[in-house]
């Protein structure tokens, strides 16, 4: 396969595949985890995200993916299990996501951070999900947010203000 510059690339080799894999499958299981809820689905799409890598990746080395890379292919992997399974999301109340909400989210109680979680799990779009992600758990700036995901920074104070008013819609509730 050649990339647009002419020049050849290859997969990863099996090696450097498993050698990624034992140094980012625990971070990456625990992105995956933290969104699916159950461990059994958490291990299933974290192998995918591994074979997604292998079938479709362009990398030549282990060391050019970063784990952020990772991570934003865990999530939309995660995204589409649960888009896909239409499954109901159980609500931990001592889960990471729910303890991050509590730190992070003005001190939500618990019943406004499951209700929370619940529209987070069945209702937010993909693009809300992953800003709240990266707002809240990678503690990124709206100016690297806005590079992630291939916005404007106004855009991303504009979508926060939007994670805002359905956490002040909740606590109204």
């Amino acid at each position: 396969m050649t990339s647009s510059s002419g020049q050849y690339q290859r997969r990863l080799s099996r090696d450097a595949l498993a050698a990624l894999y034992r140094r980012t499958g625990a971070l990456v299981f625990r992105r995956c985890r933290l969104i699916l809820r159950e461990a059994t689905a958490a291990e299933d799409v974290m192998q995918d995200v591994y074979l997604r890598l292998m079938k479709y990746g362009n990398f030549s080395e282990e060391k050019e993916i970063s784990l952020s890379y990772l991570y934003r292919m865990a999530e939309r992997c995660s995204f589409d299990y649960l888009k896909n399974s239409r499954k109901e999301i159980p609500m931990e109340p001592h889960s990471e996501l729910f303890t991050l909400l509590q730190e992070k989210n003005c001190s939500l109680t618990h019943i406004e951070a499951s209700l929370f979680l619940k529209f987070f799990y069945q209702k937010c779009t993909p693009e809300l999900q992953k800003l709240f992600l990266l707002y809240y758990l990678d503690d990124y700036t709206q100016e690297k947010i806005a590079e992630e995901l291939g916005s404007t920074r106004r855009t991303i104070g504009k979508r926060l203000k939007k994670l805002d008013k359905i956490i002040n819609t909740i606590r109204a509730m």
